[in-house]
């Protein structure tokens, strides 16, 4: 009878560890945190691995994710300092490093981020010019972070890094602009032009001085002129003036090696 007695316990005792089991034993993974409130106050905060609680009595109020998490902030029709409509679009890369603050302190640690970057975000905007927008991502980039460093402190968080992604502006503003770039490359190319004219000119002008004082240079100019144009195209037919042809036999007569050997007389 005992011994009945004992086994009858003992069944009642398996049956109820397996039916408390699964209210009493708790996994989290590497990554994560628990916040286990008892009585509704803050008790401990539960690391990886298995961990207990006292049913009807522990409460996980939270799991926390610890690893680096992204949000996009989107800032629609924010005009600039010389009232130019934007959208910026942002990432913000954070993480929970406090579990108690993230979870305590703040209802929606996500949602309060996101929208705190939207207003820092529209600040700096509303500061800067378009072109300091469009150059100088680093500077807001940098700007917009120590912007959230405070709040995010206090709610448990940590910001990585924020990155500007894209900076759309009315099309009619990017016509405009595409048309001014093109203008200044134009007139660039213009400067580059004339500047290479005047060298041409002045290299042109001490060739000229050249050729007058010295007739013979001129005409060996003649003869390399009429050489590389006999050179390229040998089916043209070059019609040189006399006095080119009178001069270029003049100079054949002048260059022209002297025959020393004599005749002998008959």
């Amino acid at each position: 009878m005992m011994i009945e007695s004992n086994l009858a316990a003992l069944g009642i005792l398996a049956f109820l560890c397996l039916v408390l089991a699964p209210a009493t034993v708790r996994i989290f993974a590497e990554y994560e945190r628990g916040v286990i409130l008892r009585f509704g106050r803050l008790h401990r905060i539960a690391t990886p691995g298995l961990t207990f609680i006292v049913p009807m009595i522990d409460v996980v109020y939270a799991r926390l994710d610890m690893r680096i998490l992204s949000s996009q902030v989107i800032a629609e029709k924010s005009l600039t300092a010389d009232t130019t409509p934007v959208d910026v679009n942002a990432v913000i890369f954070w993480q929970v490093v406090d579990p108690r603050r993230a979870a305590i302190d703040i209802a929606d640690f996500t949602t309060s981020l996101e929208r705190a970057a939207q207003t820092a975000l529209r600040e700096i905007i509303g500061r800067s010019s378009l072109n300091t927008l469009l150059t100088n991502r680093a500077e807001i980039n940098t700007e917009l972070k120590n912007a959230l460093l405070s709040k995010a402190q206090t709610w448990g968080l940590e910001i990585s890094a924020i990155e500007v992604r894209d900076i759309a502006i009315p099309e009619a503003l990017q016509n405009a602009m595409s048309q001014q770039a093109q203008a200044e490359r134009e007139r660039e190319a213009r400067i580059i032009l004339g500047s290479a004219e005047r060298d041409i000119a002045a290299s042109f002008d001490i060739a000229a001085q050249t050729y007058l004082t010295n007739p013979l240079a001129l005409e060996l100019r003649r003869m390399n002129m009429l050489y590389e144009g006999l050179k390229t195209d040998n089916t043209t037919m070059i019609v040189v003036p006399s006095s080119i042809a009178d001069a270029l036999g003049t100079l054949a007569a002048k260059t022209a090696p002297v025959n020393l050997d004599k005749a002998s007389p008959s």
